[in-house]
């Protein structure tokens, strides 16, 4: 179901800071618009994706994603989710990033989101609620970034890897056997990979099947199933390459789900 933004996605601010709060459900994709401020978005509950012109960004509960002014994006719900959007004014991001990117959250910045969800949008900047918020923009600054972005590649010979790759997650032919079938050495694979992502092949496999295994943990399959579904001889080697990407276990998905 396609959704239009908000309408405070198109209107001056009314404050420094303006927090935005919907409900989704399943399958609601929010048409491709961007802002004059920056913007955080959290789900409290289910996983979004948020896709610019060059990356593809996936969210559970415990990241975010950043989007300085005027970048293009569009929405995707995978789950019934409770979104948050935070609008910060240019004078609010000059400590916060200049580039879009998944955070994650700490369980204070997570605290001190859910308790702005009862300030009122006519709250005044100098009161506590306004204190508030700039202490919730403080965080966000020294937030840890968390490299789970899927940038895109551009040439023909790499988009055919990847479209293979989305529709087989499973698929763990290295460089040299995509080289062979695609007839292109592995090292002129491997350095427009390194050119056209800004990551190796070996990583953007990684982090597609993050993308995945998220997705299908917060639908509630077993981690050993999404561990096969990825191509994977046991749970455990799973489970690690799941852990050194997001710094969380599948578990912690699984758990997120069922709350």
């Amino acid at each position: 179901m396609k959704l239009s933004p908000s309408k405070e996605s198109f209107e001056p601010l009314a404050k420094p800071i303006v927090l935005v709060k919907r409900r989704l459900n399943k399958g609601t994709e929010i048409e491709p618009h961007h802002h004059d401020w920056g913007q955080l978005l959290y789900a409290h509950r289910g996983v979004i994706t948020v896709k610019t012109d060059s990356v593809k960004y996936i969210c559970p509960a415990e990241q975010a994603v950043w989007l300085p002014p005027h970048i293009e994006h569009e929405v995707s719900v995978l789950t019934d989710c409770e979104l948050s959007s935070f609008y910060f004014d240019r004078q609010q991001i000059l400590t916060l990033p200049s580039y879009s990117q998944v955070i994650g959250i700490s369980p204070l910045l997570k605290m001190l989101i859910v308790e702005a969800l009862n300030i009122s949008a006519s709250y005044a900047w100098q009161s506590v609620a306004g204190r508030h918020l700039r202490l919730i923009r403080d965080f966000i600054a020294i937030a840890p970034a968390v490299e789970t972005s899927l940038p895109s590649p551009t040439s023909e010979k790499l988009l055919r890897i990847a479209l293979q790759l989305n529709q087989r997650p499973d698929d763990n032919k290295s460089i040299e056997e995509w080289g062979a079938l695609l007839g292109a050495s592995a090292r002129t694979l491997s350095r427009n990979f390194k050119k056209e992502t800004g990551i190796s092949y070996t990583s953007w496999r990684q982090r597609l099947k993050v993308q995945i295994a998220i997705n299908l943990l917060h639908q509630g399959l077993p981690v050993t199933e999404v561990a096969f579904q990825l191509g994977y001889q046991s749970p455990s080697a799973f489970i690690y390459m799941f852990k050194q990407n997001t710094g969380m276990t599948p578990s912690n998905i699984t758990n997120q789900s069922r709350q």
